[in-house]
């Protein structure tokens, strides 16, 4: 018989922030509890091998929370996906696997990224005021998802998800009035996915199509697109013992909406159609709609490829190729159970044929006799063009650099395990990293695991980017100047996790995670020319000069927060403000679940969250004892409190 089960999810939330000392008084922060909302989710068996799911206003109140990090690069950072709801059955929306599990030249688009259904509202507050409240994620009115694998073979992925519109209030204390903004339009999501499996699963054919439809009644949020398509064919085939295969894939994609949002989509760093050098684009601001094609195949994305409302892509313009080579050992001998040695060569262009990338790579594996398992990867990139260093502006170069990355985990099966991770990079031009992650878990018993990871980065980047700056007279980089500075970055986070089981029908889990980073910004200096790598230091070439809270151009900020720079000193090119960019943050993540069974297929849920945070413009300096210590906890936080309640109704 088919399990079927109806959960009835009523949560109440309280939710308090606490004053620190000398602290303003946010209007918002009341510091009282009020109730949630209540919730359904429904699991139905449609057959064995086939589940419904389906949920009204969920909430995911008792999922982990995301590590903290500080992203300093032009592109968005990819999260974990740890809701139940689209974990479960989710590798089914996989599309466009490389089949051997090759190294791969770059990046591939992800048609599907569930992280999109309840993001943050992505509009900005337009009413004047003090203070806003903004809500932390879109809700998700309602959800439903068909998934499963048929006997025939047969795999099929359905889902479809509705959120909310949501809205900001801005306060105004001088006048005491309140406005409401919208943030985010009323958005329907929708994927499928259908795959046929030939020959025991050694060839596949697969499909997926994905849409998204805003409804936008507002102008304020305008430069989102009313709606985005995408679809794509994928072929996978394996002979000769599985030793060959083949991989294929072919998608396409298409946005649409007002000047506003295809003037966002054409400025986005996936793809800067504004590039002064570009020649087989444009930037087009009347431009409504936005096309483009991807292969796997020949490892091309065009340059109006587009999958970020619902999937997840750095960059398009590119065309890649690559060949690499295997050689595995299967069978235990005197010092490994199995091994994989690996090697590949890579290039790539961009669609107006400059090379923006060439690297070598080699990669090992090997499980030992004791089953401990080791990782080594070393790669070899050459110079190349680098047309995403300006951020849009002209061309420059990337020096070569190599990097090489290890870990190593011991035998998971023991009361006590450990994990270390290392990585180290350097470039020609003096850039360099060094990443440390060790990991120790303990078991004391099969009811209780602890594990503590510490992580430390640490580097210096030649070029940072900073600003960019119109000049006429810039004439050899197209009239502007992009400015850039050495980063030096300090990092340092643990994560702690506890799991307690004290019963079958009682457990605990606890994560927390304090964290802080620091950026030094030293050395301002200005790209030279075009396709170089070489710049002019501020206050040592060209005759340039720097003043420290200059009134004529910082408009009275202070000497450690602003300086004049006349890029020509006594030449004619006009002198600008250049802020300090130095900062420094800081902070704890902590969440703690009790799950109690209270009856078969039945249960409560009581999470609590608890994160503060600060921030420090002007400030780089980097103390661990000051930053994770006291001083950690005159930060202001915020608690929330949650109870869930599942309750299985047998059908």
């Amino acid at each position: 018989m088919s399990p079927k089960r109806v959960e009835l999810l009523p949560y109440v939330v309280g939710r308090g922030h606490y004053d620190t000392p000398n602290s303003p008084r946010d209007p918002f922060d009341h510091g009282s509890a009020y109730l949630g909302g209540v919730g359904a989710d429904l699991k139905y068996g449609v057959t064995s091998n086939l589940t419904l799911d389906a949920t009204v206003n969920p909430d995911f109140g008792q999922v982990d929370l995301d590590p903290a990090f500080v992203n300093l690069t032009a592109f968005e950072v990819q999260l974990e996906e740890k809701r139940p709801f689209f974990v479960e059955g989710g590798n089914i929306f996989g599309f466009a696997g490389n089949g051997g599990g090759l190294a791969r030249l770059s990046d591939r688009p992800q048609f599907f990224y569930s992280r999109r259904i309840g993001q943050p509202p992505q509009g900005e507050v337009t009413s004047d005021g003090q203070f806003s409240d903004i809500p932390t994620n879109s809700t998700i009115l309602g959800a439903a998802k068909l998934s499963g694998k048929r006997a025939s073979g047969w795999s099929i992925g359905i889902l479809d998800a509705l959120t909310a519109r949501e809205w900001a209030t801005v306060a105004d204390t001088t006048t005491n009035l309140r406005h409401r903004d919208e943030v985010e339009p009323l958005t329907n999501y929708f994927v499928g996915r259908l795959k046929r499996d030939l020959r025991h699963g050694n060839t596949t054919l697969g499909l997926v199509a994905t849409a998204v439809n805003r409804d936008l009644d507002t102008p304020a949020l305008n430069m989102l697109g009313s709606a985005a398509y995408t679809g794509g064919v994928d072929f996978f085939h394996r002979w000769g013992h599985h030793t060959y295969t083949l991989a294929a894939s072919l998608g396409g994609s298409y946005i649409q909406g007002d000047t506003l949002a295809l003037q966002e989509a054409q400025l986005s760093s996936s793809r800067y159609y504004q590039r002064p050098d570009a020649g087989r684009f444009s930037y087009d601001p009347h431009r409504t709609s936005l096309a483009g094609n991807w292969s796997v195949g020949g490892e091309f994305a065009s340059p109006g490829f587009e999958v970020n409302d619902l999937g997840f892509q750095e960059r398009v313009d590119r065309i890649s190729a690559a060949v690499a080579g295997r050689r595995r050992w299967s069978r235990p001998g005197k010092t490994f159970q199995h091994a994989v040695v690996e090697v590949s060569h890579g290039r790539g262009w961009n669609y107006d044929g400059d090379p923006i990338q060439g690297k070598v790579r080699m990669y090992a594996f090997g499980q030992f006799r004791n089953f401990w398992i080791a990782e080594l990867a070393t790669t070899y990139s050459g110079g190349a063009i680098d047309d995403r260093l300006t951020r849009g502006g002209p061309l420059a170069r990337k020096p070569p650099s190599w990097s090489a990355t290890a870990d190593a985990y011991t035998d998971d099966r023991k009361k006590m395990s450990a994990y270390a991770f290392a990585a180290v990079t350097h470039d020609t031009a003096g850039g360099w990293s060094l990443e440390i992650l060790p990991k120790l878990t303990l078991r004391p018993s099969s009811a209780v695991s602890l594990s503590l990871a510490p992580e430390y980065f640490t580097g210096r980047s030649a070029a940072q980017y900073v600003r960019r700056v119109s000049d006429a007279f810039a004439t050899a980089t197209d009239g502007a100047r992009y400015v850039f500075a050495e980063l030096i970055e300090h990092e340092i986070s643990a994560t702690l996790h506890v799991n307690a089981t004290f019963s079958p029908t009682l457990s605990f889990q606890l994560y927390a995670q304090p964290f802080t980073f620091t950026g030094a910004y030293r050395g301002f200096k200005e790209l030279q020319a075009r396709q170089t790598f070489t710049f002019n230091t501020y206050g040592r070439d060209n005759g340039s000069t720097v003043t420290p809270g200059d009134p004529a151009v910082c408009g009275g900020a202070g000497p450690a927060q602003c300086s004049g720079v006349d890029p020509d000193g006594a030449g004619p090119a006009p002198e600008f403000a250049l802020y300090n960019p130095d900062f420094r943050t800081r902070s704890l993540s902590v969440k703690a679940v009790w799950r109690w069974e209270y009856r078969p297929g039945s249960t409560i849920f009581f999470a609590w969250t608890h994160s503060r945070s600060g921030y420090f413009p002007y400030d780089a300096s980097f103390d661990v004892v000051r930053d994770l210590g006291r001083e950690l906890l005159h930060d202001r936080p915020t608690n929330v409190l949650l109870v869930k309640f599942n309750y299985w109704l047998s059908l």
